[in-house]
């Protein structure tokens, strides 16, 4: 009996190391398999970044819809104001032509002063003319002086007079905005006509 004892206590620390020993190795297994499912985890995201920063690094090849560099947004704010300068000739004569002298006239910089003759002497210039057509060339580059910003564009122009002469103009026009500042008005920051050099070919 003492010896089955005996026998018994020295079977039961065996079990017990062995229990131990299985849960340790079991333990060890389970961080293992945790930390290599964590690694993999991992791993997506770093090829990621990794992707991300070719991308930024090869904005062309790969990401096609990458944001516009700074000279690309330049270049089409400049287009931009270039149609808009355009669009200001095209509204001075097609208001001559109908009749609209006010709203022609207000085309020039501080409100028509810059046309250099009254209202009505601006409005008497156009009495024998029945028709202006016009034609506008490439705009030039805008520059910038003591905060307004300047654009010239050249014109060709046929004019028809009431007694059915015909005569062509070629020249250009000086067009002047006040630049981006604070404190500048709506009206200011609009293109309008600042000078005008204008000849008869015939």
């Amino acid at each position: 009996m003492s010896n089955k004892r005996i026998v018994f206590s020295n079977i039961n620390p065996m079990s017990r190391y062995q229990k131990v020993l299985f849960t340790g190795v079991l333990s060890i297994a389970m961080t293992g398999c945790e930390v290599s499912i964590a690694r993999q985890n991992i791993q997506q995201p770093f090829l990621d970044v990794k992707t991300v920063a070719s991308s930024v690094a090869h904005p062309q090849s790969e990401m096609p819809y990458s944001v516009k560099t700074a000279s690309s947004v330049a270049d089409a704010s400049t287009e931009d104001q270039q149609k808009q300068a355009v669009q200001v000739i095209r509204h001075y004569y097609n208001a001559i032509n109908r009749r609209d002298y006010k709203s022609a006239y207000e085309d020039w910089s501080g409100d028509g002063a810059a046309s250099q003759a009254t209202f009505e002497q601006f409005k008497q210039g156009f009495r024998d003319t029945v028709s202006s057509q016009v034609k506008i060339g490439k705009p030039g580059r805008i520059d910038g002086a003591a905060g307004s910003l300047y654009i010239e564009i050249p014109v060709t122009i046929t004019a028809k007079s009431i007694n059915g002469n015909i005569k062509h103009f070629k020249g250009s026009y000086v067009l002047r905005r006040v630049n981006d500042v604070p404190g500048s008005t709506t009206k200011e920051r609009m293109w309008h006509i600042y000078s005008a050099k204008i000849i008869q070919v015939n």
